[in-house]
């Protein structure tokens, strides 16, 4: 196998990845808002995992078919409707459930 064809091959897999940005973002951005959430600050945690979601949306709705990549699943419109309505009705838990005390502080 001589090195041109497998540079080749990992060309093509490098700009393969670099089309999947979008989605590796919002891959990063559940992965932190996770973390939050792991630490025992679920107000912050569900804020970014909601922030996270409308990203997605944004995304989806701004970007063109072909650079959106895998968060490309129905057409356009569906796609952002559901997240941006989803992040909303998160948006609204984080914001209506009252906040708790740990039990050590009662």
């Amino acid at each position: 196998m001589n090195s041109t064809g497998g540079g080749s091959w990992i060309g093509r897999q490098l700009a393969r990845a670099r089309r999947q940005w979008p989605i590796v973002l919002v891959l990063l951005c559940l992965l932190v808002s996770c973390a939050v959430l792991a630490t025992g600050h679920w107000r912050r945690g569900a804020f970014a995992f909601a922030c996270t979601v409308a990203l997605a949306g944004v995304l989806r709705t701004l970007l063109p078919s072909r650079m959106v990549g895998l968060l490309k699943v129905r057409s356009r419109w569906a796609d952002a409707l559901l997240l941006v309505t989803a992040a909303a009705a998160l948006l609204v838990l984080v914001l209506v459930v009252p906040a708790s005390t740990p039990p050590s502080q009662r």
